[in-house]
């Protein structure tokens, strides 16, 4: 019986060695840098979204503070300025830490307190917000929708109207100055607090 030689197979050799060997290179997902690539690249993804969804908030506001600020005289809009700049650590940082509660035993850093601050003005502003906007819907129910016999005088037309609804619509007149304004009441603040509650915005 003759005997046969084992044959022994070359991965990536050629006989012709004129002709160019491509030798393919095989990942699997179990690899140690291929997990570190796959997590770095999830990470890169959600941080993209992040990004993207801060940059859209930022116009928003913009855009919202644009609106609001197209009619304002220099000293409505010097005030407006202000308002926005409001902070609770800003050279306050002492009585915030005070309000907030912290025992001497427990020193938060700068960083926490600023985080702890933008996080209440965010708070506050969605409250304020949702307050302002209970009460002009309060307001407009309360306004007497018009009928069929609209063609009435103005002295008739006023004289429908009470004396708490008479100071609501000097109160939103344009010709009147903003500290004549009636401001919201805690009542509002309350309500508007429980509603956003409900919807879980907080």
């Amino acid at each position: 019986m003759p005997q046969v030689s084992p044959t022994r197979i070359t991965v990536g050799v050629s006989e012709d060695r004129d002709v160019p060997i491509r030798k393919k290179n095989i990942h699997f997902q179990w690899e140690f840098p291929r997990c570190l690539t796959s997590i770095c690249d999830s990470d890169q993804s959600e941080d993209e979204e992040d990004m993207a969804e801060f940059h859209q908030e930022f116009r928003d506001r913009l855009e919202e503070a644009d609106i609001l600020t197209r009619k304002m005289s220099k000293e409505e809009y010097i005030e407006f300025a202000e308002c926005r700049q409001a902070s609770f650590t800003y050279k306050k940082a002492k009585k915030f830490k005070d309000w907030l509660g912290f025992h001497e035993r427990y020193k938060p850093s700068d960083d926490l307190l600023d985080i702890v601050g933008f996080l209440l003005w965010e708070f506050l502003r969605k409250l304020t917000i949702e307050a302002l906007a209970l009460r002009n819907r309060r307001r407009k129910e309360s306004q007497p929708h018009p009928t069929q016999n609209s063609t009435l005088s103005i002295a008739e037309t006023f004289s429908r109207y009470s004396d708490v609804q008479l100071d609501s619509l000097r109160a939103n007149s344009l010709f009147y100055a903003p500290s004549e304004k009636c401001p919201l009441t805690p009542e509002l603040m309350k309500e508007a607090f429980s509603n956003l509650s409900h919807l879980r915005v907080f």
